[in-house]
Order: structure tokens, then sequence, then C-alpha cells
């Protein structure tokens, strides 16, 4: 059976943290080696000694060791750190993910996907959807697929001005790839491995409407969302999201956590009626992401708030 495993690097709340952890596990991936970006992280403590995860502590030792700067800027230091995971990975497929995303399988796993590829297919770029929130039920999540822009002006009326430019979506609608061990490698950027001679290893995509892909809780808490807002609008590439990250910069620089919460309610999820327009039109998948915990009891030692955002539908 072909193996696959997952490489992350990690600055999450413990709920988070878990369910990343605890879904690829079950996923079947082999082992999850994960990166702590705070070195003193409690979580790590809880985590260390779990056979199938490789945690390691992003100390300057550590950075110096993949080839990075300690203070160097975070993008260049994760591309690093990611490839000297990668490098290492005795699995025969690699997984590169962030801490809010998972991997979907719908009608599957992810290894009886690789074993069907032909050798010449070196990687899989996997499509994303993005969290709105709940079914009205409570029975599922949902998840915006990439739309068009008459579908997202349907869908968000005037506020779509801020939303078409990203495909009707919010982070990023590249997808990320599962990538063949083996491969000599420069870095392994957010999105796609770079071999030595600087080209980006794509060979094949599959959209997530097709089932397999990945799911982005790109901010499916605001406590969490707030937390990480300064360093994205700084941050992100302004070419696709111009509009609405300098409107959150406005707002940002006004002080009004009021309208930022309104905002961040018009961005990240939909009422009734916008989701029954996108599952009319395949743009909305519905996926059950309840999870086991990884451990019996309460998480000792944290004691942070599990605030959930606001769902409107």
């Amino acid at each position: 059976m072909t193996t696959w495993s997952v490489v992350a690097i990690l600055k999450e709340p413990w709920p988070v943290l878990e369910r990343f952890i605890s879904w690829h596990l079950a996923a079947g991936a082999e082992r999850l080696h994960l990166v702590f970006d705070d070195p003193e992280d409690p979580s790590i403590s809880r985590l260390e000694g779990h056979p199938a995860l490789d945690i390691h502590r992003a100390t300057p030792d550590f950075w110096r060791s993949c080839g990075a700067k300690p203070g160097g800027h975070f993008t260049h230091r994760q591309n690093m750190s990611m490839n000297y995971l990668y490098q290492r990975a005795t699995s025969d497929w690699v997984l590169n993910l962030d801490g809010d995303e998972l991997l979907y399988c719908r009608d599957g796993r992810l290894a009886d996907l690789l074993d069907t590829q032909p050798p010449e297919v070196r990687s899989l770029l996997l499509g994303v959807a993005e969290h709105v929130g709940r079914r009205a039920d409570g029975a599922c999540d949902q998840f915006r697929l990439p739309m068009w822009p008459r579908l997202s002006r349907r869908v968000y009326g005037e506020f779509s001005r801020y939303m078409e430019g990203n495909k009707g979506l919010v982070g990023h609608t590249v997808g990320k790839s599962v990538v063949r061990t083996g491969i000599a490698s420069k870095r392994f950027h957010p999105h796609w491995l770079v071999a030595e001679d600087g080209a980006r290893i794509l060979d094949k995509k599959i959209v997530a409407e097709d089932g397999v892909g990945i799911l982005h809780f790109y901010a499916d808490r605001y406590d969490v969302w707030r937390r990480k807002l300064e360093y994205r609008v700084q941050a992100q590439a302004r070419s696709r999201r111009t509009e609405i990250l300098d409107a959150l910069l406005e707002i940002l620089n006004a002080g009004d956590e009021a309208r930022l919460r309104d905002f961040y309610q018009r961005m990240h999820h939909l009422d009734v009626r916008q989701a029954k327009l996108l599952l009319s039109r395949d743009r909305l998948l519905e996926v059950d992401v309840t999870h086991a915990p990884l451990f019996d009891g309460p998480a000792e030692g944290f004691s942070e708030p599990c605030e959930a955002a606001p769902f409107s539908n």
C-alpha cells in the first residue's frame, strides 16, 4: 500500500491542533512531521511521545539546520523547514499543509488515489474549498468552492466587490500539493515543491468538487482570525485581494471592532439564501468533519477560550 505523510508548521490553539492531527491520522497518514513555531508551545509536552508524530521545536538551532536564518522572514523559514522535513520523510508521498487545513477524500483514502498514479506523475495539486459555517440543521460543515464573478455577484450582492477578484474566496485558491518523495528540491513552497533548478513540480491537478481536495478553515473562529489579521493584511499578495485587504486595513486603522466583526461575518459565513444558491450551482461542499479526540479527558493546562464563530445559517 502506498504511504503518505504530512508536513506542517504550526502555531494554533489546542482545538485546531487536535483536529488537524486526529483527522489526518484517521485519514491514513503514516506520520505527521510538525514544526512548532513557538518552541515553548504548551501543546508540545502533551504530544511528545506519540508514535505517529515527529515533533520539532523551532529553535534557532532548528532554523539553522534547515538552512534558514532564525530571524528571517517567516515565509522563507516555512519553505526551508518544510523542505527539510520533506527530504527526511520515509513515506512514498508527502502532503504540505497548514494547521487550518484538512485533507478531503470523498470516496476513499488518499492512498487509494496515489496507488493509481503512473510513475511520471510526481505531484498532485489538490484544489481548495473554504469553510463558511455549519448547515442550518447542524449536521455537517459547509465549504464554498471557487466561483466565477457572475455567481459571486448573485451570492454577495454589493459585497461581491471584495470577493470576486479572488474567485469568491478569501484565502488561497491555488490548493496544496502532495508530492512523491525522492525529488531533489530547493524548497517546499506552501503550494508546490520547487526543484533544484527552480522549476515548480506541478504535474496534475484535482479539484475538490471531484472528490479530493483541501478543506480550508481559513476563519472558522473569530478570535483566531482576529489574532492573525494584522499579519495577513500586511503579508498577503494584493494582486487578487486588493479591495478586501485595503478595506480591512482601513477598519483596523480606525479601531472599529464592531465593523470589523460585521465585515468578518460577511466574508466568512453564509446565510440560508446564499448557501442554497451555491448548493444549486454545485459550488458548496457539505462534509462531516467530526473527529475523535486524541486523548481521553480534558487537555490539562489548556484554558484558552474556544469561542465559536457566529454562524448565520
